[in-house]
């Protein structure tokens, strides 16, 4: 028995440690916004764009550090996207979203993770939309910038 529950606190360990790692990924990702704000190459634009749903269209990216995570919101009202560390893909999703009030509310139709399920659910806040980037701010209350991505 204490060989079984040595065993058992081994493999809880790992998972532990794997879980707390994609834990990190998905909070960075569920977030949109735990980089900070002063590695963002400003907008070009003049003036902020009216927050609208067709603003929002099209291919996006964010960076922590060696994660970086690639959004494409899609005019059927579909989205999805992948995270990569050190170039390698961790994970992938696609989902539904909709745009009301300057506000997305996301919707997971599939993942790779098992951290984040089928069926998630997920929210943020639009706050300003410029030539190149978006300031957001996520249900978690945090705000940072996705970048206009046409490279992906």
């Amino acid at each position: 028995m204490a060989q079984l529950a040595h065993g058992k606190n081994k493999n809880y360990l790992k998972q532990s440690a794997f879980h707390r790692y994609i834990d990190t990924i998905a909070i960075v990702f569920l977030s949109l916004l735990s980089m900070n704000s002063h590695a963002i190459v400003s907008s070009q634009c003049e003036e902020n764009l009216p927050i609208t749903q067709q603003a929002l269209y099209g291919s996006w990216k964010y960076t922590q550090g060696q994660v970086v995570g690639y959004f494409t919101f899609n005019s059927d009202m579909t989205f999805g996207g992948r995270v990569e560390e050190s170039g390698i893909a961790i994970w992938k999703y696609r989902g539904t979203w909709s745009f009301k009030n300057n506000a997305i509310d996301y919707r997971y139709t599939f993942s790779s993770s098992d951290q984040i399920k089928v069926g998630t659910r997920d929210h943020d806040e639009i706050l300003e939309i410029g030539c190149d980037q978006i300031k957001i701010k996520s249900m978690m209350g945090r705000v940072g910038f996705l970048q206009k991505n046409d490279g992906t």
